[in-house]
């Protein structure tokens, strides 16, 4: 059975998009960390 090529394309669509969502948000953690850090 093959796997419908759209589908494929969701699904890793899916997985770059979460994958890129908790990049941005550790981005944004040591973005917030660097800042606390400097303006003690």
């Amino acid at each position: 059975r093959r796997i419908h090529p759209d589908k494929l394309l969701l699904d890793w669509l899916h997985q770059a998009g979460e994958f890129s969502l908790s990049v941005q948000l550790s981005f944004e953690k040591r973005l917030k960390y660097n800042y606390d850090f400097k303006h003690r």
